[in-house]
């Protein structure tokens, strides 16, 4: 379990950068919104829309635990997965803040979806083929 942690955690930061990269890169909070999304982009072609948005809504209630402020923020209706209040959340808590709950986000779809499928697998699933190999990928408990 320890291990699935770990690796989702590593994931997820590569996520979050390759969108850094990509997009603002002084702006935390939209690297963050930009890999959530991309992750959903990727996901809807394996699973379906209605899948990734499951993973992903149940991203966002695990993550509520440790970050309040997500529930100002809300998942749009479109196809695209957007997050509406973020802007705003800033405004009231701080890019630090929204930046960490956002990857955490992240970080919990990476988990959930490695704990069904394997770190290797959702890593690929995620158009990440950089993981590092490990024994223990396969490993899902």
């Amino acid at each position: 379990p320890h291990c699935i942690v770990e690796r989702s955690r590593q994931l997820a930061s590569r996520l979050v950068a390759r969108a850094r990269e990509t997009g603002d890169a002084e702006n935390s909070p939209l690297a963050a919104l930009g890999a959530c999304q991309c992750a959903y982009r990727e996901l809807t072609r394996w699973v379906g829309a209605s899948g990734a948005r499951e993973l992903l809504n149940r991203s966002v209630a695990k993550s509520l635990r440790h970050h309040e402020l997500l529930r100002e923020i809300r998942l749009g209706t479109s196809p695209e997965p957007g997050m509406e209040g973020v802007a705003e959340a800033v405004d009231a808590h701080g890019a630090p803040a929204v930046a960490r709950a956002l990857e955490s986000v992240l970080h919990t779809l990476v988990e959930l979806l490695s704990r069904l499928i394997g770190n290797e697998l959702a890593a690929r699933l995620l158009g990440e083929s950089t993981l590092p190999s490990s024994d223990d990928d396969r490993s899902t408990s």
